[in-house]
């Protein structure tokens, strides 16, 4: 008795039409025994790669698994026109495989990201070429020049006494997540080194001075991006507390004026007076305080 394999789908091949429509494959023709191993004939090789012989092992390692099919259990191409006719596929319904992806990246966010993260921490080496190869590149030129120029225009153009102020404000922790400076440590050279707080941009698009800059963890200053205050910080963030939100109203509406510093004429310019200044305004809280 002679068994069939039936294709369930049509082959969309420009050039050729009708040519693979709905065939058959009898088993006794597409299956042969070469010193005792069984070899089958591959369906599309003739199309795909012609100059080639198309019986191939009929193992797995050569043609996919189908447990539907009754006769051998492997689909009638090898993995190689597989994949050629499904890239052809996805090629002709460019519409239809965008809903397909987008719904199932939504069903499966969590897990594609775990997958992404392990793939780039198990291939470092291949990264690390690819981003090299891209930065020599003429369209990445252009794309980290352009990139360079929003980042110095996002530089934060504070004093270093002003900063230092800053942190003080905030207890020398993270403003979104309370994370106390002495343990921000970030890994470099497989060791972990301790590093300054970002000088974070609360509003993504606002001003470099005091007024619209926070001290900020690596993680808080990763996680926030360019989403604004309210959107990301919120009590749907595991970090947030009404406490912090409130402090950093408050600080970049009201109290980072008592501590901004006049803007220098040129360099190395004295600011004695105004750091005096903002020490006895200090002190004069501190009795209040009391």
């Amino acid at each position: 008795m002679v068994c069939y394999q039936y294709r369930k789908e049509r082959l969309i091949i420009p050039g050729i039409k009708g040519q693979y429509n709905k065939g058959k494959y009898p088993y006794e023709e597409y299956h042969k025994y070469i010193d005792d191993v069984l070899y089958k004939k591959c369906a599309y090789h003739d199309i795909y790669f012609p100059d080639e012989e198309p019986w191939l092992p009929a193992t797995l390692e050569y043609f996919y698994n189908a447990p539907k099919n009754k006769s051998d259990g492997l689909y009638p191409e090898c993995k190689r026109c597989s994949s050629i006719r499904a890239y052809q596929r996805k090629k002709d319904n460019v519409e239809h495989y965008k809903k397909y992806d987008k719904l199932y990246y939504i069903k499966n966010k969590n897990r594609m990201k775990d997958t992404n993260i392990r793939f780039r921490v198990n291939n470092k080496e291949y990264f690390k070429q690819k981003g090299k190869e891209y930065r020599q590149s003429d369209r990445g030129k252009e794309k980290y020049k352009i990139y360079g120029k929003k980042r110095h225009e996002k530089k934060h153009e504070i004093y270093d006494v002003e900063w230092k102020n800053c942190k003080k404000y905030f207890d020398n922790q993270c403003a979104y997540c309370g994370l106390p400076i002495e343990e921000h440590y970030f890994p470099y050279k497989n060791e972990l080194k301790l590093y300054d707080f970002h000088k974070e941009h609360v509003i993504d698009e606002g001003k470099n001075d005091l007024r619209n800059c926070v001290p900020s963890c690596n993680t808080c200053n990763t996680q926030k991006h360019k989403n604004s205050l309210n959107n990301w910080y919120n009590s749907s963030n595991s970090n947030y507390t009404y406490e912090r939100y409130f402090k950093i109203y408050q600080w970049i509406r009201y109290d980072h004026k008592k501590y901004i510093m006049p803007k220098r004429r040129y360099k190395n310019q004295c600011m004695t007076a105004r750091i005096k200044e903002i020490e006895r305004l200090k002190i004069s809280i501190d009795k209040m305080i009391i």
